[in-house]
């Protein structure tokens, strides 16, 4: 069963279609204001791929949130909080030689080199700061940068689902970096604007299922 925010995302953009595209499409692709036509799918283009990347994103920190929780509550590691460690890109380091601080000047930030919790925090916060700063596009580097660092399984990806982001992420660059005047010269068909995202959601909700798994995994007190 999809996530609340999955079914979410399919009602944001059943409106975005509703308001920006023609009703019926036409089978020739032919339509008695084209440029206004163009220029409205262009924008649904571009909004469409707002809402995707969205909704990774708060799926994402979904799914660290319940892992920080539950670390907190339990103190036993699920999938998600090991993997941020493993794809932290941070050092791990090795124990220090004695438990309490050798001098004043370290005795502030001593618990993070002896206490687990101490290390985990700054790696989480870092993470979060990355998904709602830091990610700008729904390509395959993207998604595995949210992806993995929440434990999916790589060899549950798609790659021809994740080839299909690629290309959509690159045509919505495309967009948001030229002029309107330059976009709507291009052939620009509505039908086929909505049939690329109604193709992507089949991968979109295999991602959802496998983040739901994750979630459900979490070790509970």
């Amino acid at each position: 069963m999809p996530s609340d925010r999955f079914t979410q995302l399919q009602t944001q953009l059943n409106v975005l279609r509703g308001h920006l595209l023609p009703t019926p499409f036409d089978p020739t692709g032919t339509y008695d204001d084209q440029e206004k036509v163009a220029t409205a799918a262009l924008a649904y283009r571009v909004l469409s791929h707002a809402e995707i990347e969205s909704y990774f994103e708060d799926r994402v920190m979904q799914a660290v949130d319940h892992a920080r929780v539950a670390w907190e509550n339990t103190m036993q590691v699920s999938r998600i909080i090991l993997c941020l460690l493993a794809f932290s890109g941070k050092e791990m380091r090795s124990p220090p030689d004695t438990l309490e601080a050798p001098n004043e000047n370290k005795k502030k930030t001593w618990p993070e080199q002896v206490d687990i919790a101490k290390r985990l925090s700054p790696l989480i916060a870092n993470f979060s700061y990355y998904v709602r700063k830091e990610n700008h596009g729904i390509k395959e580097k993207n998604l595995l940068s949210l992806l993995l660092p929440i434990g999916v399984n790589h060899s549950r990806l798609d790659p021809t689902f994740l080839a299909d982001m690629d290309s959509f992420g690159a045509l919505r660059g495309a967009t948001a970096h030229s002029s309107r005047s330059t976009s709507v010269r291009q052939a620009v068909d509505p039908a086929e604007e909505w049939k690329r995202i109604e193709a992507l959601m089949s991968g979109i909700e295999s991602v959802d299922t496998l983040i739901d798994s994750l979630i459900q995994d979490i070790p509970r007190a």
